[in-house]
């Protein structure tokens, strides 16, 4: 009895010792597991910076390539026909060898093709292959080599979405180009007419006629349009142009129906502040009236200050224009 005792306690003992171990071995396991999932999750941190890296990379090498590399550009087989895009599919005359060039516009069923050498016309989805430099843009597009080059989606759609926005963005790049050459030009001009405003000021002159320009209404009265600008330090009350009509080959012409003179006489009611320009625009209300007067000679302007001053200029008329265009004066309408 006792030896049967001994011999179950022997083997108790012996099924525990057995079922430790291999707890420690399933712990042992689950470690190791543990190690390799946290290895798998380092070198996925790794691939993905090194991915990142490349992606980087290959912008940077696509960026700097010339326009013309990034470009996807195409070849037309010579066998490839071209149409004019009418519902009549007229065949184009096209030279019997390869051209090389771009889609920049896409149908239904139809591409349209702009070559190098100047010809265009419309093509099916077949007849052509991208140039070598296909590549980088199939990358830049996240596209694959061997895609559908159905227009309706695929390769085509790319190359013309990718051709409108390079085009695009370069009619953008002429626009702020062309928009900051006239930003610069209109500095200078200003810059230029203050400097030229500050040395008629201190020749004394204290008006300008910025502008004197006429037209002629179906009843043959001559309604003039004036802009003046007062550079002075006072306030003006009246401006009085003077002018002189000449006909086409420089013989004076009369006002027909007031005072029978060749003068016409502009009043020009202020009050017009110190650095302020005035329009005055005769629409309707002719001063003046001869169907047959193409020219005006300005012969004198008269200044009258609210202070009760005044000032003439006559030979100061030549010196205040920027050009002739402004207006002209005595013995400039001759033939």
């Amino acid at each position: 009895m006792r030896l049967s005792r001994i011999l179950l306690l022997v083997l108790l003992f012996h099924s525990t010792t057995i079922v430790v171990a291999q707890n420690q071995q399933v712990d042992e396991i689950n470690a190791e597991i543990q190690l390799q999932r946290d290895q798998i999750r380092g070198l996925e941190a790794q691939i993905k910076i090194l991915e990142a890296r490349r992606d980087s990379v290959k912008k940077a090498v696509i960026a700097a390539l010339p326009s013309s590399e990034k470009t996807p550009r195409v070849i037309l087989k010579a066998t490839t026909s071209l149409f004019d895009g009418s519902g009549s599919r007229t065949k184009i005359n096209r030279p019997k060898e390869e051209l090389t060039g771009v889609f920049d516009d896409a149908e239904r069923v139809r591409i349209h093709f702009v070559g190098d050498d100047g010809t265009t016309g419309w093509i099916g989805d077949t007849g052509w292959e991208l140039e070598s430099d296909g590549e980088i843009f199939l990358q830049n597009m996240k596209l694959k080599p061997g895609v559908s080059r159905v227009v309706t989606g695929g390769l085509v759609s790319a190359i013309v979405r990718y051709n409108k926005e390079l085009r695009t963005e370069k009619e953008r790049e002429e626009s702020r180009r062309l928009a900051q050459q006239q930003r610069e030009a209109d500095r200078k001009i200003q810059e230029e007419e203050f400097q030229r405003v500050k040395g008629l000021q201190e020749q004394g002159i204290n008006l300008l006629l910025h502008e004197f320009d006429w037209r002629l209404n179906s009843a043959g009265g001559v309604e003039p349009i004036i802009r003046v600008a007062n550079i002075s330090s006072k306030t003006v009350k009246y401006v009085s142009v003077f002018a002189n009509a000449f006909n086409s080959v420089g013989d004076p012409e009369n006002n027909t129906l007031k005072d029978r003179t060749n003068t016409m006489r502009l009043k020009l009611v202020g009050p017009v502040e110190s650095g302020q320009i005035v329009s005055y625009d005769y629409d309707g209300n002719p001063p003046f009236y001869n169907n047959v007067v193409s020219c005006f000679e300005v012969s004198k302007i008269v200044v009258d200050y609210i202070d009760g001053t005044n000032y003439t200029m006559v030979k100061d008329l030549a010196t205040m224009r920027r050009t002739k265009k402004d207006f002209k004066i005595k013995g400039e309408c001759s033939y």
